[in-house]
């Protein structure tokens, strides 16, 4: 009450004095208005001397830098308004904040994963679109800004901030205690992004789960499974483990052995031998080189052909469609040379 009795008497001995600050003060706040909207323009027209005036109205940083100058403008009508001390008070705080705030929130539009200046700085180091670490640096820069901007406002308040920093270094180690899987996940997270063992699209096995990779946050990641099921795995974990990364295999190897009757004739087995390698090497996906053919070994049940080749067909999917290819050219070679696929059995004697 006492405030409001304040600012009624203020009303009730205005002078000629106070009229003129009055004035003057809102001269101030028409200009700020007025003169806000061109330094915002021309602010960014100086680092963006080849944008239209068109394009710098729309760029995302115009309006709070606008709201900057704004404030600026209302502070200074502040100051020559000369109120009571306790309401010159509130209001300096009041806008002080509104211009943390308003500088905060122009930084996160400056970093933001989108923004201009990131886009740049991807282009400059040739980084990936899907780059996580950038993602990941973005949304830790603007989780600082606005805890430093939380410690300026909390100052604003008249609180005291080293005070507040010894209550927080002694309950930081309790914290860290209760989350310290949260911390390692984190930290793990970081480490992912920056070592890059796989990225967003990339085809990976995890421990036992396959699939692909569908998000890489701070705490966890997912992968979208061949069964088409999404399983999520702690960042601590995967750091942990073994991951295979499929996509980034430049060949793939497919193993066949075969079992061929004891009674098949030495002569066959080498024409068999030579016309199966003749035709692998053939096959314009298969790596030439990588041919192999052995006569393995001779057991009870049949004689061991092992043949082992390469592909550059990477996608899964597309390489089953080559095995049964492959498969299926060597069962008509063995075919023509009226060789039957051996296999084990038991005789069973009946008394």
């Amino acid at each position: 009450m006492e405030q409001i009795n304040d600012l009624i008497n203020i009303f009730t001995e205005i002078q000629k004095n106070r009229i003129l600050d009055i004035i003057i003060a809102v001269v101030i706040i028409i200009l700020s208005i007025m003169m806000s909207s061109f330094l915002a323009f021309l602010t960014i027209k100086i680092f963006k001397l080849k944008e239209k005036h068109v394009k710098v109205k729309n760029h995302p940083l115009y309006k709070s830098i606008k709201g900057i100058f704004f404030l600026i403008g209302m502070y200074f009508a502040i100051l020559v308004l000369k109120l009571p001390e306790d309401w010159f008070g509130v209001c300096k705080t009041i806008v002080r904040i509104l211009i943390i705030l308003k500088i905060a929130k122009t930084v996160e539009t400056l970093i933001a994963v989108d923004s201009k200046f990131i886009r740049k700085i991807k282009e400059s180091n040739k980084v990936d679109e899907k780059d996580t670490l950038i993602k990941i640096l973005s949304k830790f820069g603007k989780y600082g800004v606005y805890i430093v901007a939380g410690f300026l406002i909390i100052s604003e308040l008249n609180y005291d901030i080293s005070s507040l920093v010894t209550g927080l270094g002694l309950t930081s180690v309790v914290i860290a205690l209760a989350a310290q899987n949260l911390v390692g996940s984190l930290l793990s997270g970081i480490a992912i992004a920056s070592d890059k063992p796989f990225i967003i699209g990339d085809f990976v096995k995890i421990n036992s789960y396959e699939g692909t990779v569908t998000e890489i946050k701070f705490r966890c990641t997912r992968i979208r499974t061949v069964d088409d099921t999404i399983v999520t795995i702690q960042n601590s974990t995967i750091t942990s483990s073994e991951v295979v990364n499929y996509t980034q295999m430049t060949k793939r190897r497919h193993d066949i052995t075969l079992n061929l009757p004891l009674e098949t004739k030495s002569e066959v087995l080498e024409k068999v031998k030579n016309k199966l390698k003749d035709i692998l090497e053939a096959e314009e996906s298969v790596n030439k080189d990588s041919v192999r053919i052995y006569f393995d070994n001779i057991y009870s049940d049949g004689m061991k052909i092992k043949i082992y080749l390469y592909t550059t067909i990477i996608n899964y999917d597309d390489f089953l469609e080559f095995k049964t290819r492959i498969n299926l050219l060597i069962i008509k070679a063995l075919e023509t040379e009226n060789i039957k696929i051996s296999y084990s059995g038991k005789n069973v004697y009946l008394v």
